[in-house]
């Protein structure tokens, strides 16, 4: 089964809005709390957040989402949802 991958605003668990410029500069925003940057830099931020949270699955055994305290220091998370 295959998955669909999400940026989401770890402060308000809200997905975060794509806008391209002219110059083709992609950035994303938070629509509650206005929370932006640059793409490759929220997806950056959210891929270090999905390895800690797999890092504290595999040490504690315990299953973590996004919406645990521990993410709150990331600015952006990924959320999965089945296809």
């Amino acid at each position: 089964m295959s998955s669909a991958c999400h940026i989401f605003c770890a402060k308000c668990l809200e997905p975060v809005e794509l806008t391209i410029d002219a110059t083709w500069l992609a950035t994303v925003a938070c629509p509650s709390c206005g929370e932006s940057d640059a793409f490759s830099a929220a997806a950056d931020e959210a891929s270090a957040e999905f390895a800690d949270r797999l890092a504290c699955e595999a040490g504690r055994g315990e299953a973590r989402g996004p919406e645990t305290s521990r993410s709150r220091r990331y600015r952006f998370v990924f959320a999965f949802s089945p296809r």
